[in-house]
């Protein structure tokens, strides 16, 4: 059953369209049944448009734009006089709506139709509205179809297109080049499509080491070179401690973030369209994992190691996705059944798609949670450098300076080098540079500047090494007996 939406009522929306029940999309009028031309109706309709609409004369930001309504049109009927009309309006590409006698929409309505087709910009845009008119004479019905454009500016806050700074406990309130910068999380969108700012800041500690609360205002970046308070963001009430605060123009109050003992850092995201900041107390775990085809996928996901600030490093193959046999990667937060929170990517940025390399290859696979990003970096050789290596000639070279080039085995995820190695010490490095190696460490294998490799026994053998990340890495030293 249709519901007309009464607009003095405050009811409900209905739904309709110029085609509804027994007719079909016509031009001309269509009436019911056979007439006399004493029982016609009007002979022509059409529709004038109405003013242009301004938002910001509506009330601007701070107004309910369902309790708003607004005139987009006037009907010119010529001919007999109806016993009643009704009329529906669909605007743009929102659903058609009917009309009550005082032809008023909510201006919700047209808000939405602008942000559909042109998004939230502060410029006068121009629709298309088909205007349906139904009159009725007795028994007799005629419907009539006429369009009518309609122009909206919509209104939106000032938003500081180079950015923000955070002042306060970070720089003791301060206004310098050293406040953290704010930046869009979106910069390819529109600026009032997408007007989030975001920045990730070390959770502060006192001179003890105890977490300590978090204070802090939003600047422009405009204000920094001046070291100027205009156009600062603060609150109502100083020591506004609930997120998300609500924002606003040169206000005194400053938020805090109450100490929080779990929080490594925080992450404190601005809603521009909204007035709004978020903080969010960021914890890592010691593990993010590698799952993908390599792995199939989370039975047997590999391990990434976490600096403890959000970022996760491991090295490890990656296949490209074909989309028909393979799907590249995802990083997930456990093995099995512990994969509960996952991330995907593009472009560098963490998000849902699999993420997937240009070609097959072994990949350095860097992630950070803190500020949302990733990166693979192609490894195009591992080897084996150190006096055990044998140089050309045969003997051992003790220079460091021949790399003995070890063989990726897709099957044992690992490198494999078989040889004759002298008696001595080696590392592991890629891309015969010193960039990047692994050596002994602490808690195993390591590429932070890990100690030597021994080997006592001259002799041939099959080296096995899988990088895998810090501490989780392995390698074995076989002698093949000829």
């Amino acid at each position: 059953m249709k519901a007309i939406y009464k607009v003095l009522a405050l009811s409900g929306l209905a739904f309709a369209a110029c085609d509804e029940g027994d007719y079909n999309d016509w031009v001309v009028p269509e009436t019911t049944q056979d007439a006399t031309e004493d029982e016609k109706l009007s002979s022509g309709f059409s529709a004038t448009p109405a003013d242009a609409i301004n938002f910001e004369t509506l009330g601007g930001l701070a107004v309910d734009y369902d309790t708003v309504f607004v005139k987009l049109f006037t009907p010119v009927l010529t001919g007999n006089t109806p016993d009643a009309v009704s009329y529906t309006i669909q605007l743009g590409s929102q659903d058609a709506i009917e009309l009550d006698s005082t032809l008023l929409v909510p201006a919700s309505y047209v808000k939405a139709a602008v942000e559909s087709e042109f998004g939230k910009a502060p410029v006068e845009r121009t629709l298309s509205a088909t205007v349906c008119a139904t009159e009725t004479l007795g028994s007799i019905a005629t419907k009539h179809k006429a369009t009518v454009e309609v122009k909206a500016t919509l209104v939106a806050p000032y938003i500081c297109e180079e950015g923000y700074r955070l002042v306060g406990t970070p720089t003791n309130w301060a206004i310098s080049e050293d406040c953290p910068k704010v930046t869009r999380v979106n910069p390819d969108a529109s600026i009032y499509d997408d007007a989030r700012f975001s920045v990730v800041v070390d959770a502060p500690v006192d001179d003890k080491g105890a977490r300590v609360d978090f204070w802090f205002k939003v600047l422009p970046e405009t204000s920094i070179a001046d070291a100027s308070w205009d156009g600062v963001l603060g609150t109502a009430v100083d020591g506004s401690s609930e997120s998300p605060f609500i924002l606003g123009d040169n206000l005194d109050g400053a938020m805090m973030q109450p100490a929080d003992d779990g929080a490594i850092k925080y992450r404190i995201t601005i809603d521009m369209m909204e007035y709004k900041a978020y903080v969010e107390a960021l914890a890592f775990e010691d593990y993010l994992y590698y799952a993908g085809d390599v792995t199939s996928w989370q039975s047997n996901a590999q391990p990434l190691l976490g600096d403890g600030n959000g970022g996760y490093t491991g090295y490890y193959f990656i296949k490209k996705a074909d989309k028909a046999n393979t799907w590249g990667f995802k990083f997930t937060n456990g093995i099995g059944d512990a994969a509960t929170t996952w991330y995907g990517g593009k472009d560098g940025a963490l998000g849902s798609d699999n993420i997937s390399p240009e070609e097959d290859g072994f990949y350095q696979i860097d992630a950070n949670l803190a500020d949302n990003t990733y990166k693979i970096t192609k490894i195009e050789t591992i080897s084996i450098i150190g006096s055990v290596v044998l140089k050309e000639d045969g003997t051992a070279d003790t220079n460091w300076g021949t790399d003995a080039v070890m063989e990726y085995d897709e099957a044992a995820m690992a490198f494999v080098y078989q040889g004759k190695l002298a008696a001595g010490a080696f590392k592991f490095r890629a891309n015969k540079d010193w960039t990047l190696s692994w050596g002994n460490g602490a808690a195993g294998l390591t590429s932070k500047k890990g100690s030597d490799i021994n080997l006592a026994t001259e002799g041939t053998y099959k080296v096995t090494f899988a990088p895998r990340c810090d501490e989780k890495g392995t390698y074995t030293i076989e002698p093949i007996t000829e």
